[in-house]
């Protein structure tokens, strides 16, 4: 599975887990606290796989992009400056994403924070 179709596919699952999300936003009327709750530990493993998935993947970019560009380094004749540049773009990319994503996160957390009860 190339770069590209696992970047894609770890949208499609933030995509999803942003719909779930907003399905479970319905406040809980009436019911007891004790009682199970239909949001169970299954959207918090999914959160950290989707979020573990997708530090994965743009370390997968990283290392793509550092391995063409020592390839094209040392002159293998296979791999064309084309292609390192646009692999560095990609794996530059992906990690200004990935810290946006962080930053929100953190931003999000420090509100709950300082949510009064």
């Amino acid at each position: 599975m190339d770069v590209s179709t696992k970047m894609n596919s770890m949208l499609a699952q933030m995509k999803a887990m942003e719909q779930a999300a907003s399905m479970d936003r319905t406040p809980n009327i009436g019911g007891n606290l004790n009682s199970a709750s239909p949001i169970s530990q299954s959207p918090q493993s999914d959160f950290a796989n989707v979020f573990k998935n997708a530090i994965d993947t743009v370390n997968e970019v990283q290392k793509e992009s550092g391995k063409l560009s020592a390839g094209y380094i040392s002159g293998d004749p296979n791999i064309d400056i084309t292609r390192v540049m646009v692999a560095n773009q990609k794996a530059g990319l992906a990690f200004q994403s990935m810290i946006q994503v962080r930053n929100k996160l953190v931003e999000s957390y420090k509100e709950v924070m300082n949510m009064s009860i």
